[in-house]
Protein backbone atom coordinates (compact mmCIF):
# COMPACT_ATOMS: atom_id res chain seq x y z
CA UNK A 1 0.00 0.00 0.00
CA UNK A 2 2.86 2.32 -0.46
CA UNK A 3 1.85 5.70 -2.26
CA UNK A 4 2.36 5.92 -6.04
CA UNK A 5 6.58 7.68 -5.78
CA UNK A 6 8.01 5.89 -3.25
CA UNK A 7 10.97 3.31 -4.06
CA UNK A 8 8.72 0.08 -2.63
CA UNK A 9 5.80 1.27 -5.05
CA UNK A 10 7.88 0.51 -8.08
CA UNK A 11 9.55 -2.85 -6.94
CA UNK A 12 6.34 -4.38 -6.03
CA UNK A 13 4.53 -2.83 -9.54
CA UNK A 14 7.47 -4.07 -11.69
CA UNK A 15 7.15 -7.34 -9.74
CA UNK A 16 3.07 -8.06 -10.63
CA UNK A 17 2.49 -11.09 -12.84
CA UNK A 18 0.61 -8.86 -15.36
CA UNK A 19 3.90 -6.61 -15.68
CA UNK A 20 6.80 -8.05 -17.81
CA UNK A 21 9.50 -6.98 -15.71
CA UNK A 22 12.22 -6.62 -18.53
CA UNK A 23 9.83 -4.24 -19.97
CA UNK A 24 9.49 -2.12 -16.86
CA UNK A 25 12.78 -1.97 -16.26
CA UNK A 26 13.66 -0.96 -19.96
CA UNK A 27 10.88 1.35 -20.22
CA UNK A 28 10.50 3.29 -16.86
CA UNK A 29 13.83 3.43 -15.67
CA UNK A 30 14.02 7.37 -15.61
CA UNK A 31 10.13 7.32 -14.51
CA UNK A 32 11.26 4.97 -11.71
CA UNK A 33 14.32 6.98 -10.24
CA UNK A 34 11.97 9.90 -10.47
CA UNK A 35 9.09 8.73 -8.15
CA UNK A 36 12.30 7.55 -6.10
CA UNK A 37 13.32 10.61 -5.61
CA UNK A 38 9.99 12.56 -4.81
CA UNK A 39 9.94 9.73 -1.54
CA UNK A 40 13.70 11.35 -0.58
CA UNK A 41 11.99 12.38 2.53
CA UNK A 42 11.47 8.92 3.79
CA UNK A 43 13.97 7.34 2.11
CA UNK A 44 17.13 9.89 3.96
CA UNK A 45 14.58 9.36 7.29
CA UNK A 46 15.15 5.53 7.04
CA UNK A 47 19.18 5.31 6.40
CA UNK A 48 19.54 1.47 6.64
CA UNK A 49 23.01 1.86 5.01
CA UNK A 50 24.18 3.87 2.25
CA UNK A 51 22.41 1.72 -0.14
CA UNK A 52 19.06 3.04 0.68
CA UNK A 53 20.43 6.18 -1.03
CA UNK A 54 19.99 4.27 -4.53
CA UNK A 55 16.04 4.85 -4.33
CA UNK A 56 16.99 9.03 -4.55
CA UNK A 57 19.54 9.10 -7.19
CA UNK A 58 19.03 11.97 -9.96
CA UNK A 59 16.52 10.51 -13.17
CA UNK A 60 18.62 9.21 -15.49
CA UNK A 61 21.15 7.82 -14.00
CA UNK A 62 23.67 5.69 -15.38
CA UNK A 63 23.64 1.88 -14.45
CA UNK A 64 26.64 0.18 -13.72
CA UNK A 65 27.11 -3.73 -13.49
CA UNK A 66 26.12 -4.70 -10.19
CA UNK A 67 29.27 -6.22 -8.08
CA UNK A 68 30.39 -5.29 -4.60
CA UNK A 69 32.91 -2.77 -6.33
CA UNK A 70 31.23 -1.07 -8.57
CA UNK A 71 28.20 -0.19 -5.34
CA UNK A 72 28.17 3.32 -5.23
CA UNK A 73 25.37 5.92 -5.34
CA UNK A 74 24.67 5.80 -8.95
CA UNK A 75 22.81 2.61 -8.32
CA UNK A 76 19.19 2.48 -8.47
CA UNK A 77 17.45 0.19 -6.35
CA UNK A 78 14.15 -0.04 -7.91
CA UNK A 79 14.73 -1.16 -11.44
CA UNK A 80 17.83 -3.80 -10.21
CA UNK A 81 15.10 -5.29 -7.87
CA UNK A 82 13.29 -5.51 -11.15
CA UNK A 83 15.55 -7.21 -13.09
CA UNK A 84 16.27 -9.63 -10.36
CA UNK A 85 12.77 -10.93 -10.63
CA UNK A 86 13.54 -11.27 -14.22
CA UNK A 87 16.61 -13.39 -13.08
CA UNK A 88 15.26 -15.07 -10.54
CA UNK A 89 14.93 -18.43 -12.49
CA UNK A 90 18.80 -18.51 -12.43
CA UNK A 91 20.09 -20.77 -9.89
CA UNK A 92 22.82 -18.28 -8.37
CA UNK A 93 20.19 -16.25 -7.61
CA UNK A 94 17.37 -18.69 -6.16
CA UNK A 95 20.64 -19.86 -3.82
CA UNK A 96 20.98 -16.57 -2.77
CA UNK A 97 17.16 -15.81 -1.89
CA UNK A 98 16.31 -18.79 -0.33
CA UNK A 99 19.62 -20.18 1.43
CA UNK A 100 22.23 -16.61 2.13
CA UNK A 101 19.54 -13.90 2.00
CA UNK A 102 19.03 -14.90 6.48
CA UNK A 103 20.47 -11.00 6.73
CA UNK A 104 20.91 -7.69 4.37
CA UNK A 105 24.52 -7.91 5.62
CA UNK A 106 24.91 -11.84 4.97
CA UNK A 107 24.04 -10.91 1.05
CA UNK A 108 25.61 -7.21 0.65
CA UNK A 109 29.44 -9.31 1.47
CA UNK A 110 28.39 -11.60 -1.20
CA UNK A 111 29.25 -11.80 -5.15
CA UNK A 112 25.04 -12.69 -5.34
CA UNK A 113 24.67 -8.76 -3.10
CA UNK A 114 21.77 -8.38 -5.50
CA UNK A 115 19.51 -10.02 -3.19
CA UNK A 116 20.50 -7.43 -0.36
CA UNK A 117 18.27 -5.05 -2.12
CA UNK A 118 15.33 -6.95 -1.91
CA UNK A 119 16.38 -7.64 1.54
CA UNK A 120 16.85 -4.09 2.67
CA UNK A 121 13.78 -2.57 1.12
CA UNK A 122 11.65 -5.47 2.97
CA UNK A 123 13.25 -4.57 6.22
CA UNK A 124 12.08 -1.01 5.16
CA UNK A 125 8.98 -1.66 5.56
CA UNK A 126 8.76 -4.20 8.05
CA UNK A 127 7.01 -3.20 11.42
CA UNK A 128 9.80 -4.26 13.93
CA UNK A 129 8.29 -5.99 17.23
CA UNK A 130 7.56 -3.37 19.69
CA UNK A 131 9.61 -3.64 22.98
CA UNK A 132 12.45 -6.45 21.87
CA UNK A 133 14.71 -7.68 24.42
CA UNK A 134 18.30 -6.97 23.78
CA UNK A 135 19.86 -9.87 21.67
CA UNK A 136 22.37 -10.72 20.66
CA UNK A 137 22.60 -13.79 18.16
CA UNK A 138 25.90 -16.38 19.01
CA UNK A 139 27.02 -18.41 16.01
CA UNK A 140 26.35 -21.74 15.85
CA UNK A 141 29.11 -24.21 14.64
CA UNK A 142 29.42 -24.19 10.84
CA UNK A 143 29.26 -27.89 11.15
CA UNK A 144 25.85 -28.30 12.34
CA UNK A 145 24.38 -31.79 11.25
CA UNK A 146 22.23 -34.15 12.65
CA UNK A 147 24.98 -35.79 13.98
CA UNK A 148 25.98 -32.60 16.78
CA UNK A 149 22.52 -33.12 18.47
CA UNK A 150 21.41 -36.57 20.06
CA UNK A 151 18.62 -35.95 22.42
CA UNK A 152 17.41 -39.11 24.76
CA UNK A 153 14.56 -39.09 27.50
CA UNK A 154 15.64 -41.49 30.58
CA UNK A 155 15.23 -40.72 34.34
CA UNK A 156 12.13 -38.17 33.57
CA UNK A 157 14.21 -35.84 31.95
CA UNK A 158 15.21 -34.94 28.29
CA UNK A 159 19.39 -34.63 27.99
CA UNK A 160 20.74 -33.44 24.38
CA UNK A 161 24.13 -33.92 24.13
CA UNK A 162 24.75 -35.46 27.65
CA UNK A 163 23.25 -31.94 29.52
CA UNK A 164 19.39 -31.44 31.12
CA UNK A 165 17.54 -29.91 28.28
CA UNK A 166 14.46 -28.40 29.43
CA UNK A 167 12.19 -27.66 26.17
CA UNK A 168 10.55 -23.85 26.65
CA UNK A 169 8.88 -23.27 23.15
CA UNK A 170 5.72 -22.04 21.27
CA UNK A 171 3.21 -22.84 18.87
CA UNK A 172 3.32 -21.80 16.03
CA UNK A 173 0.38 -22.28 13.47
CA UNK A 174 -0.98 -21.68 10.30
CA UNK A 175 0.20 -24.66 8.26
CA UNK A 176 -2.39 -27.41 9.65
CA UNK A 177 -5.57 -25.62 7.83
CA UNK A 178 -4.14 -25.44 4.02
CA UNK A 179 -2.27 -27.38 1.69
CA UNK A 180 -0.66 -24.27 0.20
CA UNK A 181 0.25 -21.78 3.46
CA UNK A 182 3.47 -21.89 5.42
CA UNK A 183 2.87 -20.87 9.48
CA UNK A 184 0.89 -17.47 10.22
CA UNK A 185 2.58 -13.87 10.33
CA UNK A 186 5.10 -13.54 7.43
CA UNK A 187 2.63 -11.40 5.78
CA UNK A 188 3.95 -8.62 8.97
CA UNK A 189 7.44 -9.52 9.32
CA UNK A 190 10.50 -11.71 7.68
CA UNK A 191 11.04 -15.62 9.22
CA UNK A 192 13.68 -14.28 10.34
CA UNK A 193 12.38 -11.33 12.53
CA UNK A 194 9.91 -14.08 14.07
CA UNK A 195 12.66 -16.03 14.98
CA UNK A 196 15.08 -13.25 16.41
CA UNK A 197 11.53 -12.52 18.22
CA UNK A 198 11.40 -16.25 19.62
CA UNK A 199 15.14 -16.26 20.91
CA UNK A 200 15.35 -12.95 22.21
CA UNK A 201 12.13 -14.04 24.48
CA UNK A 202 13.87 -16.97 25.53
CA UNK A 203 12.18 -19.74 23.97
CA UNK A 204 14.35 -22.72 22.54
CA UNK A 205 11.72 -24.11 20.32
CA UNK A 206 8.80 -23.97 18.06
CA UNK A 207 5.76 -26.86 18.07
CA UNK A 208 4.92 -26.69 14.19
CA UNK A 209 1.64 -27.38 13.17
CA UNK A 210 0.46 -29.32 10.02
CA UNK A 211 -1.59 -31.63 8.39
CA UNK A 212 -0.77 -35.13 6.36
CA UNK A 213 -2.50 -34.82 3.37
CA UNK A 214 -0.85 -31.25 2.61
CA UNK A 215 2.74 -33.53 2.81
CA UNK A 216 1.13 -36.24 0.92
CA UNK A 217 0.45 -33.16 -2.09
CA UNK A 218 3.31 -31.54 -1.63
CA UNK A 219 1.46 -28.55 -3.52
CA UNK A 220 3.48 -25.31 -3.64
CA UNK A 221 2.99 -22.32 -1.81
CA UNK A 222 1.04 -19.51 -2.86
CA UNK A 223 2.24 -15.91 -3.33
CA UNK A 224 -1.10 -14.98 -2.26
CA UNK A 225 -1.49 -16.41 1.02
CA UNK A 226 0.61 -14.08 3.56
CA UNK A 227 4.15 -13.73 2.87
CA UNK A 228 4.64 -10.15 1.99
CA UNK A 229 7.68 -10.60 3.95
CA UNK A 230 8.71 -14.60 3.09
CA UNK A 231 9.01 -14.08 -1.11
CA UNK A 232 11.85 -16.70 -0.47
CA UNK A 233 9.02 -19.33 0.10
CA UNK A 234 6.61 -18.75 -2.86
CA UNK A 235 7.21 -21.63 -5.25
CA UNK A 236 8.58 -24.27 -2.40
CA UNK A 237 6.84 -27.57 -2.51
CA UNK A 238 5.27 -28.39 1.17
CA UNK A 239 8.60 -30.43 1.88
CA UNK A 240 10.71 -27.48 0.87
CA UNK A 241 9.15 -25.11 3.00
CA UNK A 242 9.07 -26.79 6.12
CA UNK A 243 12.49 -27.66 5.44
CA UNK A 244 13.14 -23.75 5.00
CA UNK A 245 10.90 -22.74 8.15
CA UNK A 246 13.56 -24.83 10.08
CA UNK A 247 16.62 -23.89 8.74
CA UNK A 248 15.39 -19.93 9.43
CA UNK A 249 15.16 -21.36 13.26
CA UNK A 250 18.47 -23.22 13.18
CA UNK A 251 19.98 -19.83 12.00
CA UNK A 252 18.85 -18.42 15.32
CA UNK A 253 19.37 -21.49 17.81
CA UNK A 254 15.74 -22.36 17.87
CA UNK A 255 14.70 -26.53 17.72
CA UNK A 256 11.67 -27.56 16.28
CA UNK A 257 9.07 -30.44 16.82
CA UNK A 258 6.47 -30.97 13.81
CA UNK A 259 2.95 -31.37 15.10
CA UNK A 260 0.70 -33.40 13.11
CA UNK A 261 -2.67 -31.33 14.39
CA UNK A 262 -4.95 -33.12 11.74
CA UNK A 263 -5.25 -35.81 8.86
CA UNK A 264 -6.26 -33.24 6.47
CA UNK A 265 -7.23 -29.08 6.39
CA UNK A 266 -10.69 -29.23 7.10
CA UNK A 267 -10.42 -32.37 9.81
CA UNK A 268 -9.47 -29.76 12.51
CA UNK A 269 -10.17 -31.10 16.18
CA UNK A 270 -13.94 -31.58 16.83
CA UNK A 271 -14.98 -31.90 13.65
CA UNK A 272 -15.72 -34.51 11.44
CA UNK A 273 -12.97 -37.09 10.77
CA UNK A 274 -10.95 -35.72 14.03
CA UNK A 275 -10.86 -37.85 17.08
CA UNK A 276 -8.10 -40.96 15.99
CA UNK A 277 -4.79 -40.90 14.12
CA UNK A 278 -6.58 -42.25 10.84
CA UNK A 279 -10.27 -42.25 9.41
CA UNK A 280 -11.62 -44.15 6.65
CA UNK A 281 -10.88 -41.39 4.15
CA UNK A 282 -6.89 -41.53 5.49
CA UNK A 283 -6.27 -44.65 6.72
CA UNK A 284 -3.09 -45.66 8.48
CA UNK A 285 -1.12 -46.34 5.39
CA UNK A 286 -1.36 -43.20 4.27
CA UNK A 287 -0.63 -41.25 7.73
CA UNK A 288 3.25 -43.71 7.06
CA UNK A 289 2.99 -42.39 4.04
CA UNK A 290 3.24 -39.23 5.22
CA UNK A 291 6.01 -39.48 7.96
CA UNK A 292 7.86 -41.46 5.46
CA UNK A 293 8.07 -38.51 3.53
CA UNK A 294 8.85 -35.96 6.36
CA UNK A 295 11.66 -38.88 7.38
CA UNK A 296 13.27 -38.72 4.49
CA UNK A 297 13.55 -34.52 4.40
CA UNK A 298 14.04 -33.61 7.53
CA UNK A 299 15.60 -35.96 9.44
CA UNK A 300 19.20 -34.46 8.38
CA UNK A 301 18.47 -30.99 9.58
CA UNK A 302 20.04 -30.68 12.73
CA UNK A 303 17.75 -28.72 14.65
CA UNK A 304 14.71 -30.66 13.68
CA UNK A 305 14.52 -32.65 17.19
CA UNK A 306 10.99 -34.19 18.00
CA UNK A 307 7.61 -34.86 16.11
CA UNK A 308 4.43 -35.03 17.75
CA UNK A 309 2.19 -38.11 16.60
CA UNK A 310 -1.00 -36.80 16.56
CA UNK A 311 -2.49 -34.12 17.85
CA UNK A 312 -5.58 -34.75 20.87
CA UNK A 313 -6.55 -38.39 19.79
CA UNK A 314 -9.71 -37.41 21.88
CA UNK A 315 -12.29 -40.23 20.62
CA UNK A 316 -9.28 -42.77 20.80
CA UNK A 317 -8.92 -45.54 23.79
CA UNK A 318 -6.37 -45.81 26.13
CA UNK A 319 -5.21 -50.10 26.91
CA UNK A 320 -9.05 -51.27 26.33
CA UNK A 321 -7.58 -53.99 24.10
CA UNK A 322 -9.09 -52.60 21.01
CA UNK A 323 -6.46 -52.17 18.28
CA UNK A 324 -9.26 -49.88 16.28
CA UNK A 325 -8.82 -47.64 18.92
CA UNK A 326 -6.11 -47.63 20.99
CA UNK A 327 -4.24 -45.10 20.78
CA UNK A 328 -1.55 -46.63 23.06
CA UNK A 329 -0.91 -49.19 20.39
CA UNK A 330 -1.28 -46.87 17.63
CA UNK A 331 1.38 -44.57 19.00
CA UNK A 332 3.51 -47.22 19.51
CA UNK A 333 3.30 -48.63 15.63
CA UNK A 334 3.61 -45.00 14.22
CA UNK A 335 6.42 -44.07 16.76
CA UNK A 336 8.87 -47.12 16.06
CA UNK A 337 7.86 -46.64 11.81
CA UNK A 338 9.25 -42.90 12.33
CA UNK A 339 12.24 -43.91 14.18
CA UNK A 340 13.24 -46.57 11.89
CA UNK A 341 13.41 -43.80 9.42
CA UNK A 342 14.85 -41.60 11.68
CA UNK A 343 16.27 -42.71 14.80
CA UNK A 344 17.77 -39.65 16.18
CA UNK A 345 14.06 -38.04 16.70
CA UNK A 346 12.54 -38.08 20.20
CA UNK A 347 8.55 -38.81 19.85
CA UNK A 348 6.24 -37.41 21.71
CA UNK A 349 2.93 -39.05 22.53
CA UNK A 350 -0.23 -36.85 23.83
CA UNK A 351 -2.44 -38.44 26.03
CA UNK A 352 -6.38 -39.48 24.85
CA UNK A 353 -10.12 -37.90 26.91
CA UNK A 354 -12.29 -38.74 29.44
CA UNK A 355 -14.35 -40.51 27.20
CA UNK A 356 -13.79 -43.89 26.02
CA UNK A 357 -10.31 -42.40 27.71
CA UNK A 358 -8.51 -45.48 29.69
CA UNK A 359 -11.92 -47.96 30.86
CA UNK A 360 -9.63 -49.71 32.97
CA UNK A 361 -8.00 -47.12 35.39
CA UNK A 362 -10.58 -43.95 35.64
CA UNK A 363 -14.42 -43.57 35.93
CA UNK A 364 -15.94 -41.98 32.53
CA UNK A 365 -17.36 -39.11 34.78
CA UNK A 366 -13.72 -37.71 35.59
CA UNK A 367 -12.94 -34.17 33.45
CA UNK A 368 -10.15 -33.95 31.54
CA UNK A 369 -8.85 -32.04 28.10
CA UNK A 370 -8.47 -33.57 25.48
CA UNK A 371 -4.86 -34.86 25.05
CA UNK A 372 -4.88 -34.90 29.03
CA UNK A 373 -5.52 -38.56 29.69
CA UNK A 374 -2.32 -39.96 30.28
CA UNK A 375 -3.85 -42.65 32.97
CA UNK A 376 -3.40 -44.94 31.04
CA UNK A 377 0.36 -45.76 30.67
CA UNK A 378 -0.30 -47.37 34.41
CA UNK A 379 -1.83 -50.42 32.70
CA UNK A 380 -0.96 -50.16 29.33
CA UNK A 381 2.48 -47.95 28.71
CA UNK A 382 3.33 -46.92 24.73
CA UNK A 383 6.26 -49.28 23.87
CA UNK A 384 8.93 -47.86 21.49
CA UNK A 385 11.91 -49.71 19.88
CA UNK A 386 13.82 -47.29 21.40
CA UNK A 387 12.52 -46.36 24.69
CA UNK A 388 14.72 -43.00 25.19
CA UNK A 389 13.12 -41.53 22.54
CA UNK A 390 9.85 -41.34 24.35
CA UNK A 391 8.27 -38.53 25.89
CA UNK A 392 4.46 -37.69 26.72
CA UNK A 393 3.00 -34.62 25.81
CA UNK A 394 -0.19 -33.81 27.48
CA UNK A 395 -2.53 -30.35 26.78
CA UNK A 396 -2.97 -28.68 29.76
CA UNK A 397 -5.42 -25.83 29.61
CA UNK A 398 -7.36 -23.66 32.18
CA UNK A 399 -10.78 -22.30 32.81
CA UNK A 400 -10.62 -19.97 29.79
CA UNK A 401 -10.35 -22.34 27.21
CA UNK A 402 -12.88 -24.95 28.88
CA UNK A 403 -14.00 -24.66 32.32
CA UNK A 404 -14.16 -27.69 34.85
CA UNK A 405 -15.75 -28.26 38.47
CA UNK A 406 -12.45 -28.05 40.23
CA UNK A 407 -11.93 -24.62 38.73
CA UNK A 408 -13.55 -23.49 41.60
CA UNK A 409 -11.88 -21.20 45.00
CA UNK A 410 -14.03 -23.42 47.25
CA UNK A 411 -12.29 -26.63 46.02
CA UNK A 412 -8.67 -24.68 46.57
CA UNK A 413 -8.06 -23.62 43.13
CA UNK A 414 -5.75 -22.82 41.80
CA UNK A 415 -3.71 -25.24 44.28
CA UNK A 416 -5.99 -28.30 43.80
CA UNK A 417 -4.55 -28.50 40.30
CA UNK A 418 -1.65 -30.04 41.36
CA UNK A 419 -2.63 -33.12 42.49
CA UNK A 420 -4.99 -33.91 39.37
CA UNK A 421 -2.74 -32.89 36.99
CA UNK A 422 -0.19 -35.76 38.78
CA UNK A 423 -3.15 -38.06 38.19
CA UNK A 424 -3.82 -37.78 34.67
CA UNK A 425 -0.37 -37.28 33.50
CA UNK A 426 2.09 -36.00 36.10
CA UNK A 427 3.25 -39.57 37.70
CA UNK A 428 4.41 -41.07 34.04
CA UNK A 429 7.69 -39.09 35.65
CA UNK A 430 7.69 -41.86 38.20
CA UNK A 431 8.73 -44.94 35.65
CA UNK A 432 11.40 -42.10 34.17
CA UNK A 433 9.70 -40.55 30.95
CA UNK A 434 9.87 -37.15 31.00
CA UNK A 435 6.75 -34.61 30.01
CA UNK A 436 6.61 -31.64 27.64
CA UNK A 437 3.38 -30.16 28.03
CA UNK A 438 2.36 -29.68 24.24
CA UNK A 439 -0.52 -26.82 24.88
CA UNK A 440 -1.25 -24.56 27.99
CA UNK A 441 -2.38 -21.13 27.67
CA UNK A 442 -5.25 -18.84 27.22
CA UNK A 443 -6.68 -15.29 27.35
CA UNK A 444 -5.12 -14.03 30.10
CA UNK A 445 -7.23 -12.58 32.59
CA UNK A 446 -9.86 -12.84 35.67
CA UNK A 447 -10.02 -16.84 36.69
CA UNK A 448 -7.49 -18.09 33.43
CA UNK A 449 -4.69 -15.49 35.04
CA UNK A 450 -4.92 -17.06 38.24
CA UNK A 451 -4.62 -20.19 36.68
CA UNK A 452 -1.58 -19.45 34.66
CA UNK A 453 -0.08 -17.64 37.82
CA UNK A 454 -0.10 -21.05 39.51
CA UNK A 455 0.38 -23.47 36.28
CA UNK A 456 3.97 -22.29 35.02
CA UNK A 457 5.66 -22.00 37.87
CA UNK A 458 4.64 -25.33 38.80
CA UNK A 459 5.25 -26.78 35.89
CA UNK A 460 8.71 -25.38 36.05
CA UNK A 461 9.05 -26.63 39.43
CA UNK A 462 8.00 -30.07 38.08
CA UNK A 463 10.40 -30.31 35.16
CA UNK A 464 8.16 -30.31 32.69
CA UNK A 465 9.08 -29.18 29.41
CA UNK A 466 6.20 -26.66 27.91
CA UNK A 467 5.48 -25.44 24.61
CA UNK A 468 2.70 -22.79 25.20
CA UNK A 469 -0.09 -21.92 23.34
CA UNK A 470 1.04 -19.96 20.71
CA UNK A 471 2.78 -17.44 19.29
CA UNK A 472 -0.13 -16.48 17.07
CA UNK A 473 -1.79 -14.19 18.21
CA UNK A 474 -5.56 -14.77 16.79
CA UNK A 475 -6.39 -18.02 18.08
CA UNK A 476 -10.26 -17.09 19.43
CA UNK A 477 -9.46 -19.97 22.56
CA UNK A 478 -6.50 -18.40 24.04
CA UNK A 479 -4.79 -15.38 22.16
CA UNK A 480 -1.11 -15.54 21.67
CA UNK A 481 1.83 -13.72 23.04
CA UNK A 482 1.16 -11.46 20.67
CA UNK A 483 -0.92 -8.67 20.31
CA UNK A 484 -3.52 -8.48 16.88
CA UNK A 485 -1.05 -6.49 14.83
CA UNK A 486 1.31 -8.90 15.18
CA UNK A 487 3.84 -6.76 16.44
CA UNK A 488 3.14 -5.80 19.98
CA UNK A 489 3.78 -8.24 22.78
CA UNK A 490 1.30 -9.26 25.29
CA UNK A 491 3.84 -8.15 27.92
CA UNK A 492 2.20 -10.03 31.07
CA UNK A 493 2.27 -13.10 29.10
CA UNK A 494 5.93 -12.57 28.78
CA UNK A 495 6.53 -11.77 31.78
CA UNK A 496 5.25 -14.97 33.62
CA UNK A 497 6.97 -16.84 30.80
CA UNK A 498 10.14 -15.45 31.77
CA UNK A 499 9.72 -17.40 35.07
CA UNK A 500 10.43 -20.80 33.29
CA UNK A 501 13.86 -21.99 32.82
CA UNK A 502 14.85 -23.15 29.45
CA UNK A 503 17.75 -24.34 28.11
CA UNK A 504 19.84 -22.07 25.50
CA UNK A 505 20.06 -24.81 22.90
CA UNK A 506 24.02 -22.85 22.06
CA UNK A 507 24.87 -24.50 25.41
CA UNK A 508 24.01 -28.13 24.22
CA UNK A 509 25.85 -27.17 20.48
CA UNK A 510 29.48 -26.20 22.18
CA UNK A 511 31.82 -29.03 23.89
CA UNK A 512 33.38 -27.03 27.37
CA UNK A 513 36.76 -26.06 26.70
CA UNK A 514 39.30 -28.81 28.04
CA UNK A 515 40.32 -29.03 30.98
CA UNK A 516 43.87 -27.79 31.75
CA UNK A 517 46.91 -30.03 31.68
CA UNK A 518 48.08 -31.52 34.78
CA UNK A 519 51.07 -29.73 36.13
CA UNK A 520 54.84 -31.51 35.98
CA UNK A 521 55.74 -33.61 38.25
CA UNK A 522 58.05 -31.66 41.14
CA UNK A 523 61.83 -32.80 40.27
Amino acid sequence: TSPPGSCYYYVSHCTQESVKPKMWMRDSWGEATKGAASDRAVCEQTRLSDYAKWCIVPAGAVRMHFNPQSIGPVHTACPLACEMESMYEQTWLKACMKEECKHCADCMTEATALCGVACLMRQRHETPFKNMPQYERIPLSDTASSSILDCNAAGGQITCNGAAFRIKGLNWYGMEGSYTSPPFGLHKHTLDSIMRFVAANGFNSLRILFNHDAVLQNRRVSPKLGIDFAPELAGLSQIEMMLAVAKGAAYRGILVMLACHRLYPEAFPGAAGSGFWYNQRFPESRVLQSWRRITEQLCGQWNVFAVDLMNEPFKSSWGSGDMSRDWDKAAGRLGDFVLANCPRWLIMVQGVSSQPGAPRVHKPQENMYWGENLMGHAVSPVMLSKPNRLVYSPHAYGPSVAAQPYHNYKMGFPENIGPIWERHFGFVMDSGIPIAIGELGGHYASKEKVFQDWAVPYADSRGFGLFYFALNPDSEDTGGVLELDWTTPVADKLKLLARFRGTPVHSLLHSPPPSPPPPPPEP
